[in-house]
């Protein structure tokens, strides 16, 4: 969706508006990934237990090491780099520089943490790389600093999934004992309704995000969320 819509703005010209669509779409994937990347860390475990036994429990610190990767996903770059094929090679020497970090970070790793190691090295290695390479996608669309605050939201949606891990952890506390099934769901709800709670609160949601929402939820809920 975002290659077609940056191929059609690049022909017209307008590089600073593939800029501003880039840094909106930060804005968006974060308030999902957030969100999605507390509750499983929070949750893993039960995730783990409810999917796959709690014989795969020790599996859990590369389950939330390897969530932490959703947090840098929101910063894509592929569709601008992907367009001006002119950047095609920087792209490229980056990505092989990243791929001997991985590596010189990776032989460490598992030496001195076993797998845990190596899945640290992947992700500490993928998200230097997405920063380097959001940057240059910045610099060639002329994003000014003005233009950041197109993702001033991300701000409130960390902060509602701050308080959604907070509430998430007060459920497992009150519900240390019961079956891990049963703590899943009942945290995954009650994590969901404090962030959508917080962020429509604090009104993050732009009027056409809230439209597009409401006109869901009236469908299947019958209900809608509060202007």
């Amino acid at each position: 969706v975002l290659l077609s819509r940056v191929s059609e703005l690049q022909q017209k010209g307008q590089d600073r508006e593939i800029g501003i669509l880039m840094l909106r779409t930060v804005r968006k994937l974060s308030a999902v990934y957030l969100p999605i990347c507390a509750g499983a860390i929070v949750l893993g475990r039960e995730f783990i237990v409810t999917l796959y036994t709690p014989q795969y429990l020790g599996s859990y610190p590369i389950l939330a090491v390897n969530t932490l990767l959703l947090l840098m996903i929101a910063f894509t770059s592929d569709p601008v780099l992907r367009a001006y094929t002119n950047y095609r090679f920087v792209m490229l020497r980056i990505r092989c520089f990243m791929l001997a970090v991985l590596v010189a970070l990776a032989i460490p790793g598992v030496h001195f943490f076993g797998m845990l190691g190596a899945i640290g090295a992947f992700v500490l290695s993928v998200t230097i790389e997405r920063i380097i390479l959001f940057a240059l996608t910045m610099k060639i669309t002329g994003i000014r600093r003005s233009d950041w605050i197109y993702i001033k939201d991300v701000l409130k949606f960390a902060s509602a999934a701050a308080l959604m891990t907070l509430a998430g952890l007060l459920t497992r506390w009150a519900l240390a004992g019961a079956p891990a099934q049963f703590i899943l769901v009942a945290g995954a709800l009650i994590m969901a309704v404090v962030y959508v709670s917080v962020v429509v609160t604090a009104g993050a949601l732009e009027f056409d995000e809230k439209r597009a929402i409401n006109s869901y939820l009236s469908r299947s809920l019958r209900f809608v969320l509060p202007a």
